[in-house]
This record gives structure tokens, sequence and C-alpha cells, in this order.
């Protein structure tokens, strides 16, 4: 399943730039402010929808700072419910059709905001509102840990130039985020890339491990598992300098890679939320952030190394800045 470049215009770019500013203007209207916290208290338990698999980054986030959250407030009981299929579509779906009373939300990440703002998902931009954001996770690109074809990130390169092979590379869907990625190192080194999406991160794990596909798209601390179990090793990652643990491994901006984007974490609402719900939650998440356990998964999986968190009002701005992004690339379905 090829790809197209990705930097090529598709569509009608008017359109998709109107949709953007929708989106942008949908999510700025009506947010509430901090001291609107103080004015909800939730008397039952809150449910957070994964619209992904169980087992990903998205899942592994969502739980962390769900647990976070209740010892931060032991009064808070917090149901984490997944729900895949559909590049997110499905999950989000189903959480919109939920009761906006200030109980239920849903996790968020790049290609939901980009199937809302190009006609995907069949909601308009006004019916959500942002709560949070809470990462801002590097890309990398990883390998089948023993590839005898090439070993590092230059090894790569010079293997599709030499053999004008078209390496197989999984991805959670066939645009957005891990599209732009591969683009901008097509874009760099003047290679191609096959991109064959798996929505469930197993299936996408599995691919690269089991030898059906060259490489994965994935942010490094999903799978340090796999990685400190040798079956994965990472190729390159987008992070402002080199790791620690992995001195050799080479940064976009080593090799001169523009990418603009970070891929983020974080939890929206129904536009018919309560506003001091909302608020609630924006307050009670980023405090979550500061338990020690938190604190602790995001520094095993690198997330602490650019700091993630922005406010609902702040998370606006940002998601129009990327709609644009995206507009650019795909236009208006």
């Amino acid at each position: 399943m090829a790809a197209t470049n990705s930097w090529i215009r598709i569509g009608t770019p008017g359109l998709a730039w109107r949709a953007a500013g929708l989106f942008a203007v949908g999510l700025a209207l009506g947010m509430p402010g901090t001291d609107a916290a103080a004015a909800w208290k939730p008397t039952r338990e809150i449910k957070i929808i994964v619209p992904a698999g169980p087992g990903g980054g998205s899942d592994q986030f969502v739980r962390q700072i769900a647990k976070a959250a209740e010892k931060v407030n032991p009064k808070v009981k917090i149901v984490v419910e997944n729900i895949s299929g559909g590049g997110g579509a499905t999950g989000f779906t189903a959480y919109m059709g939920l009761d906006a009373d200030g109980y239920t939300f849903v996790s968020v990440y790049p290609e939901v905001g980009l199937k809302i703002a190009d006609g995907t998902l069949p909601f308009k931009a006004t019916q959500v509102q942002p709560v949070m954001r809470a990462q801002a996770g590097p890309a990398t690109l990883l390998g089948k840990a023993g590839e005898t074809r090439f070993k590092n990130y230059d090894e790569m390169i010079a293997f599709m130039k030499k053999s004008g092979k078209e390496l197989v590379v999984a991805t959670y869907t066939l645009r957005g985020f891990d599209d732009l990625t591969l683009a901008a190192i097509e874009k760099k080194e003047g290679v191609k890339f096959k991109r064959v999406p798996y929505v469930k991160a197993g299936e996408r794990f599995a691919a690269l491990m089991g030898g059906h596909v060259d490489l994965l798209t994935q942010r490094i601390g999903d799978v340090m598992k796999f990685i400190d179990a040798k079956k994965m090793t990472p190729i390159i990652v987008d992070l402002p300098k080199r790791l620690e643990k992995f001195p050799d491994l080479p940064t976009f901006k080593d090799k001169n890679i523009a990418l603009t984007l970070r891929y983020w974490r974080g939890i929206w609402a129904n536009a018919k939320t309560p506003k001091e719900a909302v608020a609630f939650m924006d307050d009670l998440l980023h405090k979550a952030m500061s338990e020690k356990g938190y604190e602790s998964y995001e520094k095993s999986r690198y997330y602490d190394l650019v700091d993630g968190y922005l406010d609902h009002k702040a998370f606006a701005d940002y998601v129009k800045k990327e709609i644009d992004i995206y507009g650019a690339a795909y236009g208006k379905k």
C-alpha cells in the first residue's frame, strides 16, 4: 500500500484552510478559566475513552495519568475504556454519542484533529473543546534488531539509494503524523518508503518483529521494552539532543531533516460539557503530571525531554497551527 508524497497538495486547499480556521475557532470558544475548577466536583466515576487499542502509547498515557490523578485526588475514580478502529474514528464517534455531562472525556492525538479538519469524522469543529495536552513525543523510526542489510541511519539510506528499494514501514495510518515524518526524510534524502497502516499497536509491533515490514514509526518511549529486549533498534529520533542511553542514535537535527510537528497526546471534551467540569479535569490532570509515578513513567519513555503540558487555551492555539500544516499537506476531503 504505497502512499503518495505527503507534501503534494491534494484536493481543494482553500477548503482545508477554512476547515482549519473553523476548527481553531471552535476550540477557542467558550473555554473555562482555572477559577472554575473549584466550582465543580465529581460525584461519580469519570470515564476517559481511548480511541485506540490497549497496549499502545495512547493507552499507556491515559492509564498512567488516570492512576496519577486518583493519587492526587483520592476522591476521584477514573475508568479507561478502549474503543479502537478507523485510525481513532470509531472511538471518537462513540465518545461523541455519550452524554456531555462532565463525566466523559476522550483522549486525542494528531490524527483525530486531522480527521475532523478534513471532514473524515462527521462532526463540526464547534462540537469539541480541548481540556489539556500532556505530551509532545519525538518521532522515531525503528528497525528490527538483528537487521543485516543496514545497522544505522546512514547505512539504511545508502542501502535504499543503491538498491532502489522502497522499505516497507508499519504506520498508524496512511495519513497524518507518521506519514509526514516519513515524508520529511524522503524530501531530505531523496528516497521513498512504502507505508502500511496497522491501527492496533500490537499488530504494528508484531509486523516489524515478525519481518512482515522493514521499519516502524512509533514514539521511542512506547517501545522501550522491545528495544531493551533486543527485538527492535532505533534508527533516528526527533529530539533536541542525543540520548545518553543511545549516544550513536542520530537526531533529525543531526541530519538536517525538517519536521515541525511533534506527536502530542491530550484530552478533549464534547463542547456541551460543562465548563466547570472541563476546568476541573484540566487542573486535576495538570497536577497529576507532577505525581512521582507519572513523572517516572514520562522519564522512562523520554517524554520529559520536551515540556508537553498546554492548558486549554494554549492547546487550542497549537492545534490551529498543526491543522494548517495538515491542511496544506492533504487538503479537504
